[in-house]
C-alpha cells in the first residue's frame, strides 16, 4: 500500500478505511489473517497512529477487522456476527448510503443511456460476461468486485474519460453499499437481474430504456439497504 499526500484527519481516515477494506475484498488480507504490526501499517500508509485507529474502528464497527487485546488486529471471516456487525453499521450510516444511491440515481442512469448509444457488440459482450459473473458469485468479493467492473464498464463505453473517473470515484467512496447489499445471496441475485435488464437495454440500442432501468436498479439496491437497516 502506497502512502497518502497531506490531508486533514477525517479524510485520512476515510482514505485508511477504503484502503484496507478493499484490500480484504481483494485478499491481501484474508479472512482469520493478522494484519501486520500498527507501526508496520502506518509506516505504509504514511499516517499516524491515531489515524490508523480511527480508520480500524470504522471497520470493526463494519464487521470486517477484529482487535484482539495482546494478540493483533485479525480479518473477520463472514460469519452471522460479522453480518450483524455490518447491519448495525447500516443502521448508524443510513444517511451516507442514502447520499451514495441518491448521487448513483443522478449519474449512472444517464451514463447507461449515453453506453446504449455507443456501445459495439464486442461491449455488449463484455458486459454479459460481468453480468453473468454478479450471478454466478457466492461469496461478498467476488459479487463486489463483478458489480464494480460492470459499472466501470458502463462508464467506459461512454467513450468519455470524465465520465470514468466519476464512476471510479464513486467506487472507491468510503462505506460503499455494495457491502451491504451484495453480502447475500438474495442480494446478488437482485443485482444481477437488474444488470440484466439495463444491458438488455443496451444490446438494444434503447438508451431511454437503459437509463430508466438502470434507475430501477439503483431504486431496488436502495430498497434492499432500507430493509437490512430495518432489521
Amino acid at each position: 500500500m502506497s502512502s497518502f499526500p497531506s490531508l486533514n484527519r477525517s479524510t485520512l481516515v476515510d482514505r485508511v478505511v477504503t484502503q484496507i477494506r478493499r484490500d480484504i475484498i481483494n485478499g491481501v488480507y484474508r479472512a482469520g489473517a493478522r494484519l501486520p504490526s500498527e507501526r508496520e501499517r502506518c509506516a505504509a500508509l504514511g499516517v499516524s497512529r491515531t489515524v490508523l485507529r480511527e480508520a480500524q474502528s470504522e471497520l470493526v464497527r463494519a464487521g470486517y477487522l477484529d482487535v484482539q487485546r495482546g494478540s493483533g488486529t485479525y480479518v473477520c471471516a463472514r460469519s452471522h456476527a460479522q453480518q450483524l456487525a455490518m447491519t448495525e453499521w447500516l443502521s448508524n450510516h443510513e444517511d451516507h448510503i442514502a447520499k451514495l444511491l441518491d448521487m448513483r440515481a443522478v449519474l449512472e442512469p444517464g451514463i447507461a443511456q449515453l453506453a446504449a448509444m455507443r456501445a459495439d457488440p464486442e461491449g455488449c459482450r463484455q458486459l454479459q460476461e460481468l453480468v453473468d459473473r454478479l450471478r454466478n458469485s457466492t461469496n461478498l468479493q467476488d459479487a463486489v468486485r463483478a458489480d464494480e467492473d460492470f459499472h466501470l464498464l458502463l462508464a467506459e463505453l461512454t467513450d468519455n474519460s470524465l465520465v470514468v473517473q466519476l464512476v471510479q470515484h464513486t467506487i472507491n467512496i468510503k462505506g460503499g453499499e455494495r457491502h451491504v447489499t451484495l453480502r447475500t445471496l438474495d442480494g446478488i441475485a437482485a443485482a444481477a437481474e437488474g444488470h440484466q435488464r439495463v444491458v438488455g437495454a443496451i444490446v438494444r440500442g434503447d438508451g431511454a430504456a437503459a437509463s430508466q432501468q438502470m434507475l430501477h436498479h439503483i431504486e431496488d439496491a436502495r430498497e434492499f439497504a432500507r430493509r437490512l437497516g430495518s432489521q
